[in-house]
C-alpha cells in the first residue's frame, strides 16, 4: 500500500472518531468490572422501531440481587472534533438530576425500592453524579446549524432507550430472577470542553472543564441526562459504574 495512502487513512481512522471508539472500548475492558464490552452495537430506533442504528461503545454490568437480574449499561457515543470546543451555558437556576428516569433510560418491572436505590447510588457518586446543569450547550466555531453536542447528546440517548427495552437474562441467571435494566447515556469527546457564565460583576467567564452534563427531552414533560466528558476520564467511569453494585445495596438498605 502506499506511503500516503497508509497515512492519509490513519487520519481518516482519527477524524473519524473509530480511534476513539478503540480506544474507549479499550480502557473500559481495562479497568475491569464489566461483563461486557461491545463496539458498533447495533439497536432499534426507539423513535422509529423499524430503524435498526448502531451504538459506538456498549459497557455491561451485571449482578444478582433479591430476585433480579440487574443489568446497568454505560451507551456510550464517540466524538472527535479536537478543533470545535464544545461550550455549557449557566446562568443562576438549575435543577440536578435525581429521579431514575432523569438518570437513567429504565427497562423492566424495577421494584420501588431498588429503583430508588440505584438512582441514590448514581446521585451520590463522586464520578456519576451531576453537579450543576446548564440551561443548553453549543458546539462552538463552526456553522451555526450544527450543534454536534446535543445530536451527540440525543444519540447517546436513543442508544439508551433502544437497549432498555430489551431485559435480557444471562444463561447463567439462577432460574425464576427478573430481568431489569437501566442504560446510561454517555458521550466521550475529544473535543474541548468548557463552560460559560456571568461574573457576579456580569463579565463573561469561560473555564475549561473536562465534564459537563447536558438535558435531553424525551416527553412532554420528561428529559433524562447525559454525561458529557473526555477519553481521559473513561477508566474513572469504568471503575465507578463496577461500584454501583455495592452501592445499590448500601442504599437499599438504608
Amino acid at each position: 500500500m502506499p506511503e500516503d495512502l497508509t497515512e492519509k487513512l490513519l487520519q481518516w481512522v482519527e477524524d473519524s472518531g473509530r480511534a476513539l471508539e478503540l480506544r474507549v472500548a479499550r480502557a473500559f475492558t481495562k479497568q475491569g468490572g464489566a461483563k461486557y464490552v461491545r463496539q458498533s452495537m447495533p439497536f432499534q430506533d426507539p423513535n422509529t422501531p423499524s430503524t435498526t442504528r448502531e451504538g459506538d461503545v456498549l459497557a455491561g454490568y451485571h449482578w444478582i440481587a433479591d430476585g433480579l437480574s440487574i443489568t446497568v449499561e454505560a451507551t456510550i457515543e464517540c466524538k472527535s472534533g479536537k478543533g470545535y470546543p464544545w461550550v455549557a451555558f449557566f446562568d443562576d437556576v438549575w435543577v440536578r438530576p435525581d429521579l431514575p428516569d432523569e438518570l437513567a433510560s429504565i427497562g423492566g418491572a424495577w421494584p420501588k425500592d431498588d429503583l430508588n436505590a440505584l438512582a441514590a447510588a448514581i446521585s451520590n457518586s463522586g464520578v456519576l453524579r451531576s453537579v450543576e446543569m446548564p440551561t443548553h450547550a453549543l458546539s462552538a466555531m463552526g456553522k451555526d446549524s450544527v450543534n454536534s453536542v446535543m445530536d451527540a447528546a440525543r444519540q447517546a440517548v436513543s442508544f439508551a432507550r433502544g437497549r432498555s427495552t430489551l431485559n435480557g437474562s444471562f444463561a447463567d441467571d439462577p432460574e425464576g430472577t427478573t430481568p431489569v435494566t437501566a442504560a446510561i447515556p454517555i458521550v466521550i469527546t475529544e473535543a474541548p470542553l468548557f463552560t460559560c457564565r456571568l461574573s457576579e460583576v456580569g463579565q463573561i467567564q469561560i473555564d475549561e472543564v473536562d465534564r459537563f452534563d447536558v438535558w435531553v427531552e424525551t416527553g412532554q414533560y420528561q428529559r433524562v441526562r447525559v454525561l458529557i466528558t473526555t477519553e481521559e476520564r473513561c477508566r474513572e467511569l469504568a471503575s465507578e459504574l463496577s461500584r454501583l453494585r455495592s452501592d445499590l445495596v448500601r442504599f437499599r438498605n438504608q
